[in-house]
């Protein structure tokens, strides 16, 4: 048994940078949102006003390529998720370890003060 302090910040860090990939990938989902709908908006005015047959091509993949990329960012915040849970586990496992060290050297220390006399 071992000191864990140095591994435990560690893997803190570790789920401290997956959740801020959760927090940007969210961000990127809204923001994907919102060019869906501006966009859909522009093909739809270019194809009314313009007659442009393009638009309406564009728009008929439009659904298809926002519903691979929604379900691309879920998996990966899903991903991120069970990783996020694995590290939990991982840290209450250390922390455990860690404490039951601590306590260790704590009773240890406290037998040699009182062997030594308290000096």
């Amino acid at each position: 048994m071992a000191c864990q302090c140095g591994l435990i910040t560690r893997y803190e860090n570790v789920k401290q940078a997956y959740k801020d990939s959760k927090t940007q990938l969210r961000y990127a989902q809204i923001h994907a949102e919102t060019l869906d709908r501006k966009y859909t908006t522009i093909l739809e005015d270019c194809a009314a006003t313009f007659d442009i047959a393009e638009a309406l091509d564009l728009l008929t993949v439009m659904p298809d390529l926002t519903t691979e990329g929604k379900e691309l960012i879920e998996n990966a915040m899903t991903l991120l998720d069970e990783k996020i849970s694995d590290i939990d586990v991982k840290l209450w496992e250390l922390r455990d370890e860690d404490t039951r060290y601590h306590d260790q050297q704590k009773a240890e220390e406290s037998i040699t003060y009182l062997q030594t006399g308290g000096h």
